[in-house]
């Protein structure tokens, strides 16, 4: 906050009404977000929109449409702001707003973000959850059934909740599996998706058809939410050197599978195939190996050609 300024940061005795921002947004970008509004106390109202947002945000920051959604909700219900234009999404709409409301608000969704991220870090030191997926093959029956779950519908919930960033190692596409089209839907609702696999330069069939679903229907903003990159290498006489051969689905950094089944038919609904899905610090910590591991890998450019 600029020097001079009064102070208006409150506590949890004078909590916001809706959490929206603070659960969006991480504690550093709120600051700017308040700080920008900040700069114009003395005026009685102001605009703000999608634009706005981002002129007040860090500079190496950029806000999804989802997050300027967040915001817009915060100050509709904290702040009054009043609603002056609308667009085809929350996102487009611009509102007039008292810019000391709008500091206010973001003074106390700031104070909410660093409890939401103090107990998140309290929760990935402590003992990690562990649960436990298969796939059966047909007539096999378990003894302790309830103890393990299945890797297709694990897998998918994983998969639809994320919030931030999905990371997939996978080697291998069947393009027919829904959690394909549930991958493919992430980035349109700003959701940041990157997979890890191989052999792109001289794809099969189900790859091609795998990996175009992913870009296919996508706006211009969805496609900058995808990335795809090919871990593949052979020796100078041809044969096999290195890939991607881990089986991974890491969401927020905070929830991970890790197992033997790709995203086939054959994987996901016949083969024995086992995992464990982790929950807290080993996630992030296998999302920093994976984000360490994707960058040496090579980008891959959508969509495939036959």
């Amino acid at each position: 906050m600029p020097d001079g300024e009064e102070n208006d940061m409150v506590g949890f005795d004078d909590p916001p009404r809706d959490f929206a921002i603070a659960q969006q947004l991480p504690p550093r970008v709120i600051e700017h977000l308040r700080d920008g509004f900040a700069k114009f106390r003395d005026s009685p109202q102001t605009t703000v929109n999608q634009t706005t947002l981002q002129e007040y945000a860090p500079s190496e920051y950029t806000l999804s449409a989802r997050a300027v959604e967040a915001v817009f909700v915060g100050l509709a219900t904290d702040a009054e702001a009043e609603q002056i234009s609308t667009g085809d999404r929350y996102a487009d709409y611009t509102f007039r707003v008292s810019p000391q409301l709008a500091a206010r608000t973001l003074d106390r969704q700031y104070v909410a973000a660093l409890a939401i991220e103090e107990v998140t870090e309290r929760s990935r030191e402590s003992t990690p959850d562990v649960s436990l997926v298969a796939t059966l093959p047909d007539g096999v029956t378990l003894s302790e059934g309830d103890a393990v779950g299945a890797i297709s519908a694990r897998a998918r919930d994983l998969v639809l909740g994320a919030s931030d960033t999905v990371r997939i190692a996978n080697p291998y596409f069947d393009a027919d599996q829904r959690i394909v089209d549930d991958l493919a839907s992430l980035p349109q609702r700003g959701v940041n998706l990157r997979v890890l696999t191989r052999e792109t330069e001289d794809p099969g069939d189900d790859l091609i058809d795998a990996l175009n679903t992913l870009h296919e229907g996508l706006d211009r903003e969805g496609r900058s939410r995808l990335e795809v990159r090919d871990l593949y290498e052979e020796t100078d006489w041809g044969r096999h050197k290195l890939a991607t051969h881990a089986k991974l689905a890491i969401v927020d950094e905070t929830s991970c599978y890790v197992g033997s089944a790709n995203l086939t038919k054959t994987n996901l609904s016949a083969n024995f195939e086992f995992g464990i899905i982790v929950e807290g610090a080993p996630a992030t910590r296998t999302a920093a190996v994976f984000d360490d591991v994707f960058t040496a890998a090579d980008p891959v450019e959508l969509p495939l050609l036959r």
